[in-house]
């Protein structure tokens, strides 16, 4: 007879797995491996089994610690597209002197040069294989003066952008603002255009429409909150910048929970932190991004840590 693993080191295991990120359909991998060594099997079949197992639980682990994967639930091309179109057809009809409640130094025509500017810059990026910014920036073109040009010139940069992406699969290499070099690739950037096209709408919407701006469809908002967490995020807080407690995000609409600890490791884990953040992924997002109030939340918990959350991801 094997000796059975005691209950304390499978619960140490599976804490220490749950904590990499493991969901619970995945720690079942973990009971089955157990289970298999408790056999008193042949040899034969006891190593054909656990070889088995072990296979499948080292996968797991691997998929806890991914390389950076941009395919995700969402077409990234086609929501760019349809939120840069919703963008400047909203742009189009709207009083280029409108201010722009949440980026108050803009009124609308500024906004329209910067998210122009936004995808011009990441498509000649992508069209010139980059590898410093300073290349790119040496033929930055002038803002056009007639507001309807400035709109036709900034729909002209998104379907350029999105084109190139299109035709340019997610490994080429690019320079990126990211910390890690991995995220120096053109799947980077299409990932990350998804949220600079939508919240942006949403901007553009909250200033020239009269009415609530459409949210941002949810599966769109909590990959865009994965990539927050995952990529700006690292800039303001890691383990010589702490936050002062931890943080759980979860959203009510669609997968997708995070715990971001004080030392700024995050894992997709559904548990508890100093504050805990509920809402639908857009409302999180935009709250994330300072466009909506974290009241607007369900905030269970110590709130200056989530305000001090909000302050690192969007000053650093």
């Amino acid at each position: 007879m094997r000796t059975k693993p005691s209950r304390d080191r499978r619960e140490l295991l599976r804490s220490i797995l749950l904590f990499c990120g493991l969901n619970n359909a995945e720690l079942s991998v973990v009971d089955r491996l157990f289970t298999i060594h408790d056999l008193d099997a042949p040899s034969g079949t006891h190593f054909r089994y656990t070889s088995l197992y072990e296979a499948e639980f080292h996968g797991l682990v691997a998929r806890s610690h991914p390389e950076p994967s941009y395919t995700w639930r969402v077409d990234f091309n086609d929501v760019i597209r349809r939120e840069s179109e919703l963008f400047y057809s909203t742009a189009q009809s709207a009083d280029p002197e409108l201010g722009v409640p949440c980026c108050p130094d803009w009124n609308t025509a500024d906004l329209a040069w910067h998210l122009g500017e936004v995808h011009w810059f990441w498509g000649t990026d992508v069209e010139m294989r980059a590898t410093d910014p300073t290349e790119i920036e040496r033929g930055k073109p002038s803002r056009p003066g007639d507001y309807g040009e400035l709109v036709a010139w900034g729909r002209s940069q998104a379907d350029r952008m999105v084109k190139l992406l299109e035709a340019t699969p997610d490994d080429v290499k690019v320079w990126t603002w990211a910390l890690k070099d991995a995220d120096h690739t053109v799947g980077f950037i299409r990932r990350h255009q998804v949220q600079e096209a939508a919240v942006h709408r949403w901007d553009l919407q909250s200033a020239a429409t009269t009415g609530v701006p459409d949210p941002i469809d949810a599966e769109v908002a909590s990959d865009s909150i994965d990539e927050l967490l995952t990529v700006t995020l690292p800039w303001g807080v890691r383990s010589d910048k702490r936050l002062p407690g931890s943080v759980h995000i979860h959203c009510t609409d669609t997968s997708g929970t995070w715990l971001i600890h004080p030392d700024g490791r995050v894992g997709q884990i559904h548990t508890g932190g100093d504050v805990a953040i509920r809402g639908a992924a857009s409302d999180i997002l935009l709250a994330l991004y300072e466009r909506e109030p974290l009241d607007i939340l369900d905030l269970t918990g110590d709130e200056s840590v989530a305000h001090e959350l909000l302050q690192r991801l969007n000053t650093e």
